[in-house]
């Protein structure tokens, strides 16, 4: 090759390296189950979609650089933009694709195939979290849209060169439970309230007195 030549195929090569962005299998495994609360009652986790092929329920992808501070999330209400606003609270963090449940036949599972991360280098190191919404059932047996929410903690994997090397979230992803609104959530007082004021009625049943010697006339 014309020595002079080099510099520009130094120059083509380097900015080919610059512009490749990391990718990702954004999937998760049977370690790694998204799962909801059984009610706003009941807090037993049941995974993902409950015994149907509904796609409403997603999985969004977080991601920011290492290191990058991840608050808390706040699920308030039925509806709005807690999503935004928990990224407007933690600045650094990006929004990746999202991918719709389920994979056939298990329960709990995602698999939105090979991602690439914008303005994440290829080969680097990246944290990530998972956002979640799912459909559930209101008093009435209605379904509300987004009424289970939640983020995962805070996991991190490398990123491929290309789609033959990225690596699977699933390798890393811990699972994650989403939960409905806290202002659904009964208290506990109130649990116990209503368990003691069931229990007062069944007992009073049990022990309703009858006619005795002492209440009959002599």
């Amino acid at each position: 090759m014309n020595a002079k030549l080099w510099p520009i195929a130094g120059v083509m090569c380097l900015s080919t390296s610059v512009l490749a962005q990391g990718t990702v299998v954004f999937n998760n495994g049977p370690s790694g189950l998204v799962s909801r609360w059984t009610s706003i009652y009941d807090s037993t986790p049941v995974a993902l979609p409950l015994g149907g092929s509904d796609t409403v329920d997603y999985v969004q992808l977080l991601y920011a650089a290492p290191g990058t501070p991840a608050g808390p999330f706040y699920f308030q209400f039925d509806f709005g933009d807690s999503l935004f606003q928990w990224l407007a609270r933690n600045p650094g963090w990006m929004l990746g694709p999202s991918n719709a449940f389920p994979v056939v036949g298990e329960a709990g599972r995602f698999d939105g195939g090979v991602v690439s991360l914008q303005g994440v280098p290829a080969g680097a190191q990246v944290s990530y979290a998972l956002y979640g919404s799912a459909y559930g059932l209101d008093e009435n047996g209605d379904h509300v849209e987004n009424y289970y929410q939640g983020i995962s903690a805070v996991f991190s994997t490398a990123t491929g060169t290309d789609p033959a090397s990225a690596v699977p979230l699933a390798d890393t992803f811990g699972g994650m439970v989403l939960v409905p609104p806290l202002h659904l959530i009964p208290e506990p007082s109130t649990i116990s309230l209503a368990a003691l004021g069931a229990a007062v009625i069944l007992l009073s049943r049990r022990r309703r007195p009858g006619r005795t010697s002492r209440d009959q006339a002599p």
